[in-house]
């Protein structure tokens, strides 16, 4: 298929592409040499080819976005889930080409898809909404950290928040930046609030309260505590650097929406390290 980029063009290994074996390429090119299929528009040829393919699969979709934590929460995932089953994003195959790509490498048997959302551009989810369903959105947070690729923060959260047009009626979304997304789409200044939403009309439905402090006693371990209307948690966990503990409970409570203990899920990924 003869992509194009802003540093690529496809169309330039077309013939080499034929010459070593393939059938046909798919291209947007008339001029292009040997066997094709032509399309309008190579990038919307791909999205329905994976648009059609994990319609077809059917997997648990979780999509994962946010500015920062996004790799630590899709590999945590991929932790706990069953590894046969599962397909996760690969090293920083994150953006609007890593995402269809992901999607194709799920197989018949593949049960559950972690899919890492990253954007480049303002505006990059708006076909990967319009194509693909989810059954889980995490936001992890948002920040200013690439606001110098977007221009502003307030086009980082418009960008993020295309993705909750994926979700199907039936899905939640998790996150841990917002005051109340069913009211406006602030900015929380509170760092240690998680909260599920139904997609639906974006009730809020839980709000959990975060804190985390180090174990001085016990060497990487850190002593975490999780309060609800329902429910206090107080947990030890350990590891290698303080944040990894706020995943570990967003993950864990994004997979407890699909029955997963949450207890045994921390437990899971007590000393977890981040990959290289």
């Amino acid at each position: 298929m003869a992509l194009k980029g802003e540093s690529f063009d496809g169309d330039i290994f077309c013939k080499d592409a034929i010459d070593n074996g393939s059938i046909a390429v798919i291209t947007d090119n008339p001029e292009t040499l040997g066997r094709f299929i032509l399309v309008k528009d190579t990038y919307d040829a791909l999205l329905k080819i994976a648009s059609h393919h994990h319609k077809q699969i059917n997997p648990k979709t979780i999509a994962i976005t946010g500015s920062n934590g996004k790799t630590s929460v899709k590999e945590m995932m991929g932790k706990i889930l069953d590894s046969d089953k599962t397909v996760i994003t690969k090293s920083n195959e994150n953006n609007q080409f890593g995402i269809p790509y992901t999607i194709l490498r799920c197989k018949s048997s593949t049960e559950n898809l972690v899919l890492e959302c990253g954007a480049r551009h303002d505006g990059d989810f708006k076909k990967i909404a319009e194509h693909f369903e989810f059954d889980q959105l995490v936001i992890t947070n948002i920040n200013n950290s690439h606001v110098g690729i977007f221009g502003s923060v307030k086009n980082i959260i418009r960008t993020k928040l295309e993705l909750i047009k994926a979700v199907k009626d039936s899905g939640n979304i998790i996150e841990a930046a917002f005051k109340n997304l069913s009211k406006n789409r602030e900015l929380s200044s509170k760092t240690n609030e998680i909260k599920l939403y139904d997609v639906n009309d974006l009730d809020l439905k839980t709000t959990w309260v975060y804190h985390c402090e180090r174990d001085h006693d016990l060497n990487e371990k850190y002593l975490i505590s999780l309060n609800s209307k329902k429910e206090n948690k107080q947990i030890q966990f350990e590891a290698s650097i303080e944040h990894n503990c706020i995943n570990a409970v967003i993950s864990s409570l994004t997979l407890s929406q699909f029955g997963y203990d949450f207890d045994q899920s921390m437990k899971d990924l007590s000393g977890f390290n981040n990959p290289l």
